[in-house]
């Protein structure tokens, strides 16, 4: 059997003699020896090495998550360098039960992503894919609607799709809330780090309201807090206020909600970044820092 760009990778729980867990990731690579690897996992703002190398000849590393994050459930990321260049990165959503995953391209297209005895994995890539072509078929229906005029036979055809992609996106954004799990929440998550909210809009406004809501009202923080997306999320959570919505009740009013919901730990880590991001990127706009002056809540 031919395994020439073949990832397997097998994630697997042994048991040591007080019965803890002790989570280990065996990783065996084809095509990539020589080159070096990172396994990280996120608490916030931090991004943490559990392992990094060289990738041996016999193509084989072995990953022990150590006994402090053995209870550790959310987003791990593993990335292949060559000469400080990005070679190839995958998200893996690390649930402590055994796993296999494999691919058949140093890049990891997610179609050709084979997953085994890991369901939320698969489900992952199974919800990215939808997501993508829906927003691809609908990114080229916009395209075709602009390039012809309303008289156009052609014009309706293509409206008429392209309000379809707008309809399945927002279907699809409301069932993956009702799915209530954590790769339906990263999925979300990750959506809305790239800008995209629950709907597909044109108007600037109406999209930075429509991210500023999902942010302040349906975001999960423990899953944004394993994500690896802490900072990317609320630093478009600041930029949606600072630079297009510019309400500073409404700013002051949700960074309220939202510190309300926060654990102490995550609580903290939010305003530090937030305080951090309006006093270093907003410069001649002291109102924005001002507003978070008069908040510490006791946690």
């Amino acid at each position: 059997m031919d395994i020439t760009n073949i990832i397997i990778l097998n994630i697997f729980n042994d048991i040591n003699m007080n019965n803890s867990k002790t989570e280990s990731i065996k990783m065996y690579f084809s095509g990539l020896s020589g080159k070096t690897y990172y396994f990280v996992i996120y608490q916030g703002e931090n991004c943490i090495t559990i392992s990094q190398g060289i990738i041996p000849e016999n193509e084989r590393i072995i990953i022990n998550i150590s006994k402090k994050f053995n209870n550790y459930k959310g987003m791990g990321r593993l990335l292949i360098y060559d000469h400080a260049c990005e070679v190839a990165g995958l998200d893996i959503y690390i649930s402590g039960e055994n796993c296999s995953i494999h691919c058949k391209s140093i890049q990891w297209p997610k179609e050709n992503i084979i997953y085994r005895n890991t369901k939320e994995n698969e489900k992952l890539n199974e919800l990215s894919q939808m997501h993508n072509r829906i927003v691809d078929r609908y990114l080229s229906m916009q395209m075709a609607v602009f390039a012809f005029s309303k008289e156009d036979e052609n014009y309706s055809i293509f409206n008429t799709e392209r309000i379809k992609q707008k309809k399945l996106y927002e279907s699809f954004q409301i069932q993956l809330g009702k799915n209530n799990d954590y790769v339906s929440k990263f999925l979300q998550i990750e959506n809305v780090s790239r800008g995209q909210g629950t709907q597909l809009l044109e108007c600037e406004n109406e999209k930075a309201r429509n991210n500023a809501d999902w942010i302040t009202n349906d975001l999960d923080w423990n899953v944004l807090y394993t994500s690896g997306r802490w900072m990317a999320v609320i630093d478009l959570w600041i930029r949606l206020h600072t630079t297009v919505l510019k309400d500073e009740k409404r700013f002051d009013n949700d960074y309220k909600m939202i510190s309300l919901k926060l654990e102490s730990k995550l609580y903290h880590s939010f305003r530090n970044r937030t305080l951090y991001n309006l006093k270093n990127y907003q410069l001649g706009e002291e109102k924005w820092y001002k507003i978070l002056s008069k908040y510490k809540f006791d946690k």
